[in-house]
């Protein structure tokens, strides 16, 4: 009888678990997304909007599918990375979709507009799970506020008034947490937590500028 282990077989379970929480992963942020579309496109249809208001969230809704196309493109085909990716544009949309579809008022702080040669689609969804985790972390009436404070690297600060770590309701933020955690580390982007006085959660995204890279890979190809 053979008794040393059989490393293929543990190889291609591990490679399989791998791939089984990548799906789950792109399932939980395809139905966030998703999720978003759709409320965005019933606001825009009631009665009580103006047409302006009506366009622009038409506008999001445009945008959320851009993503959403190039989040399944990515899944069957990664991205090599490399092309200039405006991080405050990026933001803009995010935070503005976040504030349109969510309980907490959710604004961007005025500042630099630096860019980074990261994958946008990996980007897109780090920055999309935690904006809108901090977001429902704040509840109805809270805030969130989001900023670049500093662009060599770039570091991005997400604060909100929420009840703090790890005292919010379990769900699918912890999900959206654990893919955060897997592709920032494919991407080599830092991704850090902290408790605010008197209550909420800082959190602190730093990343490369364009040009400068120090860890992972542009395109996250080992995700």
């Amino acid at each position: 009888m053979n008794a040393f282990p059989d490393r293929r077989r543990d190889s291609g379970r591990r490679q399989a678990d791998r791939y089984a929480d990548d799906l789950r992963a792109l399932i939980h942020d395809i139905g966030h997304a998703v999720a978003a579309a759709s409320y965005l496109v019933d606001a825009a249809l009631s009665e009580d909007v103006t047409e302006a208001s009506a366009r622009r969230k038409l506008e999001l809704v445009r945008a959320q599918t851009r993503a959403l196309t190039t989040l399944i493109e990515q899944a069957l085909q990664p991205a090599v990375g490399g092309e200039p990716v405006a991080v405050r544009s990026l933001l803009a949309q995010l935070t503005e979709q976040a504030d349109a579809t969510g309980p907490a008022r959710v604004t961007l702080v005025g500042g630099p507009e630096p860019v980074t040669d990261l994958d946008g689609g990996v980007l897109w969804r780090i920055l999309s799970n935690l904006i809108g985790n901090a977001a429902r972390a704040a509840g109805s009436g809270g805030t969130v506020s989001v900023a670049i404070t500093e662009v060599s690297p770039i570091v991005v600060e997400i604060a909100d008034d929420g009840p703090g770590i790890g005292l919010g309701e379990p769900g699918w933020a912890s999900m959206g947490l654990a893919t955060v955690t897997r592709l920032s580390r494919a991407l080599g982007v830092d991704v850090s937590f902290e408790s605010r006085a008197p209550a909420g959660t800082l959190t602190r995204v730093s990343l490369d500028a364009y040009g400068e890279r120090s860890g992972g890979t542009a395109a996250g190809r080992d995700i």
